[in-house]
């Protein structure tokens, strides 16, 4: 069972002592809260409420309070505001890329494998210009 006190939620335990029934609250989590998940190339902020019928956070599609994107406010539209994270994504993976790469190419470098290090470093330009023109 749980409890909406002063916008916090709690859940609420009754217990038998034996002697009396103690009631024990458990901080659980604010009544209102801004979530932040990704789908594809989108990361959507959405403002969820607590539901005390089903004891979990759902959608707040009438919530127009702001949503702080990167220092930049934005009205939600359905309780939610999206951004393109395409960007963000190509340069996680050509990092994610260049960081096997370097050590795949130290690794023939230290083994003196001088063709297999220009194979490497062709086969990465060529998988780097992929992803950048992608």
């Amino acid at each position: 069972m749980f409890s909406v006190e002063n916008g916090t939620v709690f859940e609420v335990e009754e217990v038998d002592t034996g002697i009396q029934n103690a009631v024990i609250k458990k901080w659980y989590g604010k009544e209102m809260k801004l979530e932040k998940v990704e789908e594809g190339n989108t990361r959507i902020y959405k403002w969820v409420k607590f539901d005390l019928d089903n004891g979990d956070y759902v959608d707040d599609i009438t919530n127009t309070d702001l949503i702080n994107v990167d220092g930049v406010d934005y009205t939600p539209v359905d309780g939610r505001v999206e951004t393109d994270i395409t960007e963000e994504l190509k340069e996680k993976k050509l990092e994610e890329l260049k960081n096997q790469y370097l050590q795949l190419i130290r690794d023939a470098r230290d083994l003196g494998e001088d063709a297999e290090v220009t194979r490497l470093q062709q086969e990465y330009q060529q998988k780097k210009t992929e992803i950048e023109n992608a």
